[in-house]
């Protein structure tokens, strides 16, 4: 056995004992039976450990991992894991988790050859080929990640039980994205309202297909809950943009100083407003 393995198993045992000292008899609770509430269908990546990520112990979250988070009709593995754990777990939540420059997404977006791997970046290739005109108007710096979105969104269509209605379906991924909109726009009106020095009275979500936010001088501020989809760099642009308006209610150069001086590169989110198209569930 290599030194390299000998520590593993070290490390194991003493993450072990740390545990079994936090909380006594875990381990004996965790032979008992395993009753988590989420599965996470992830990338294999080793940057992104998904029960790290969300902060969960063992027994709390069911996860499946493979290159670029592909769910395929025909792989055989991934829906295994999926009846089991709506079946068998009965899970409340399915997560289909991405990340940012993956190298499975690279590859597919880019032709590279890798081998045998290849094979199964064909799906990839396939939502690269569906969404060949978006990546097309977006800066080339930025299509790996835009590539790696459209492929969460694409490989979340996944076999649905026969008795699901395609509306239920709909209505439950918006309200579930409405809440993670308001989760988030109102940590990022706290942070910008104290970098500005003024005070939200209120937040409210709209659903309008015409503007993306709006501000009265009362400290009402509405945002557009599918403003979601465009990731935070956007967000914080137009957070910062209908904040500004309680120190200037109108778009005078000083506005624009203002919203300049907590987002810099203001620019660049409010282009991509304009010219990037939101995925077709919206």
């Amino acid at each position: 056995m290599t030194t390299q393995l000998t520590e593993l198993f070290d490390s194991n045992r003493r993450w072990a004992q740390r545990t079994e000292a936090r909380e006594p008899g875990f381990f004996s609770k965790l032979l008992e039976q395993q009753t988590p509430q989420y599965l996470w269908i992830g990338c294999a990546d080793s940057r992104v450990p998904a029960n790290e990520l969300v902060g969960l112990l063992p027994g709390e979250l069911f996860v499946h991992r493979n290159v670029a988070n592909v769910v395929a009709h025909s792989d055989l593995n991934a829906l295994s894991v999926i009846q089991f754990a709506v079946d068998g777990l009965k899970v409340q939540h399915i997560i289909v988790v991405g990340h940012s420059n993956c190298g499975g997404v690279k590859a597919a977006l880019n032709d590279t050859r890798l081998g045998l791997v290849d094979n199964w970046l064909r799906h990839v290739k396939d939502v690269r080929h569906q969404h060949q005109a978006l990546l097309a108007s977006i800066a080339p710096e930025r299509r790996v990640d835009a590539l790696c979105e459209l492929n969460v969104l694409e490989q979340a269509r996944m076999p649905l039980p026969p008795a699901a209605e395609p509306q239920q379906i709909r209505d439950v991924v918006q309200s579930w994205l409405q809440r993670q909109a308001r989760r988030v726009f109102e940590e990022r009106c706290q942070h910008f309202a104290q970098a500005l020095g003024v005070t939200m009275k209120r937040l409210s979500l709209s659903s309008a297909q015409t503007r993306w936010g709006s501000a009265t001088a009362d400290g009402s501020i509405r945002l557009n809950w599918r403003l979601i989809h465009f990731g935070l760099p956007v967000i914080d642009y137009v957070v910062a943009h209908e904040l500004a308006h309680l120190r200037e209610m109108n778009h005078s150069p000083a506005f624009w100083e203002v919203v300049r001086s907590v987002v810099p590169d203001f620019a660049r989110a409010r282009e991509r407003l304009v010219t990037e198209v939101l995925p077709p569930m919206s």
